[in-house]
């Protein structure tokens, strides 16, 4: 990571979602993103909302030094299949050049299937709030109540080592 007034390239992945009142399948992403990476990296970070439909995401990646990859949540694996491709390539690209990434939610769901875990469906998850705890070294408080849209979760203690 950059240091000192330098800002940090973060590429976010970003969640497909579908109005079927016109047909539409649109890019999202939670507007509290920019947000929070700031939060956590000091007001210093330029964030690049990654698209899902590019033929050829490595190309577009060249234009960009990213220092961290984020994968976002939104749709299960399986559901998008051109958002699951596209995380791939990251994935791949982020390991030829050792670039950190971080999973949220379906982001870390993705990363377990990448390293070939297992997941298991949960019930009661999609549309509900529900509380997480960060580890002791976190930002944030002890208890933080979020939002979920996923129908699976990891099964502990099957959590694949990095």
């Amino acid at each position: 990571m950059v240091s000192g007034g330098l800002k940090i390239n973060i590429l976010i992945t970003q969640r497909i979602n579908i109005f079927k009142e016109n047909s539409e399948r649109r890019d999202c992403l939670d507007l509290e993103w920019t947000p929070t990476l700031n939060q956590m990296f000091g007001n210093k970070v330029n964030v690049y909302p990654m698209p899902n439909n590019i033929k050829d995401p490595l190309s577009w990646l060249k234009n960009i030094s990213i220092d961290l990859i984020v994968l976002s949540g939104g749709n299960d694996i399986g559901e998008e299949i051109c958002r699951d491709n596209t995380e791939k390539i990251l994935l791949d690209f982020s390991l030829k050049k050792n670039i950190p990434v971080l999973g949220v939610c379906r982001g870390l769901q993705f990363l377990q299937k990448y390293y070939g875990g297992d997941l298991r469906i949960v019930t009661g998850h999609v549309g509900t709030n529900h509380f997480v705890y960060p580890t002791d070294n976190s930002i944030y408080p002890k208890r933080i109540n979020v939002n979920s849209f996923h129908n699976y979760g990891i099964p502990l203690p099957k959590l694949v080592p990095e």
